[in-house]
């Protein structure tokens, strides 16, 4: 009975990123790689594929900023110019930038699709922990 609206979903969403940023974390402990003081998915999934080369250990990680058309040096541009005005750690965490400006673009939530997504996840981490963990 509760609305589905953008606010009460951009929670869902952040506590949703922040569990991958949480996960990829432990998972790189538990490598032994040195976890920098970051919240950058697109880091801390680069240092996961660089720990974890098994197969069984692949894993589309969401949440990470996509360029369609882009290649190499460009797409690699693109996505820091955009995370620096967009940071995924704070775009569904905070109302606002830190100038207090509403944050750029068009959002939306759809809150029966988004189950999916959390599905996905979920199914995600306990694959990868009876394998990381074991």
């Amino acid at each position: 009975g509760r609305s589905k609206d953008f606010v009460q979903g951009s929670t869902v969403i952040y506590l949703a990123r922040h569990s991958v940023e949480l996960f990829l974390k432990g998972a790189l402990l538990k490598a032994r790689v040195n976890v920098a003081k970051v919240h950058s998915l697109a880091h801390l999934a680069d240092e996961y594929e660089r720990a974890y080369t098994n197969p069984n250990c692949s894993w589309d990680i969401p949440f990470r900023t996509q360029v369609i058309g882009g290649d190499g040096e460009e797409e690699k541009r693109i996505i820091k110019q955009h995370d620096r005005k967009m940071p995924g750690d704070q775009v569904h965490r905070y109302p606002a930038d830190k100038h207090f400006q509403p944050w750029e673009g068009v959002s939306a939530f759809d809150a029966d699709h988004f189950t999916i997504t959390l599905n996905m996840i979920r199914g995600d981490f306990n694959r990868l922990a009876g394998i990381i963990y074991a």
